[in-house]
């Protein structure tokens, strides 16, 4: 469990197989939900790295774009 949005309630992360990403739920009215996915998890590295907790967090490089009822933001390829 990891609080991804900062609002001091923890979401949960979620990989079903060693090489995919991982999703992300989040409580809403007693029930968890899909939130989305964490962008990249499935990286070199990233995984062991999450699940050692060698992580921090970090401002985006780039600012997110609201269209619609959504948003649109750039997503690094992985290294």
């Amino acid at each position: 469990m990891l609080d991804v949005d900062g609002d001091g309630t923890s979401e949960i992360l979620v990989s079903m197989r060693p090489n995919s990403v991982f999703v992300v739920y989040g409580e809403t009215d007693g029930k968890w939900v899909r939130l989305g996915i964490l962008a990249n998890s499935n990286c070199k590295g990233a995984r062991a790295a999450l699940l050692a907790g060698h992580f921090e967090f970090a401002v985006p490089e780039f600012k997110e774009i609201k269209v619609a009822d959504g948003s649109l933001y750039v997503e690094r390829a992985c290294q």
